[in-house]
């Protein structure tokens, strides 16, 4: 990640809800919950059921999340500001 990335400028789309890093390899659930695939795989190791739903859930039924993917690479390589309009994040302008 670039050192000048600024963390609380990072998409909460872009972190996995296990454990709220950027995501390097998303993969999407059934549901289409988003994870980063080894976190996920981890969890399922031992519990075997989706984080979010605790249905079950294998290994196999996971497919990745190439536009996720796709999205965070650009926002590592381009940062953040190609996100927003005039490159500010909608919580700045409220300041």
């Amino acid at each position: 990640m670039p050192e000048d990335l600024n963390e609380d400028h990072i998409p909460d789309y872009f972190l996995c809800p296990i454990t709220a890093c950027i995501m390097r390899q998303p993969a999407m659930t059934p549901e289409g919950v988003t994870y980063e695939y080894d976190a996920l795989v981890e969890w399922l190791e031992s519990k075997k059921t989706d984080p979010s739903t605790n249905l079950p859930l294998t290994p196999e039924q996971l497919c990745p999340n190439r536009t996720v993917r796709s999205m965070i690479e650009d926002f590592l390589a381009k940062g953040p500001n190609f996100l927003w309009k005039n490159g500010v994040p909608p919580e700045d302008l409220k300041k």
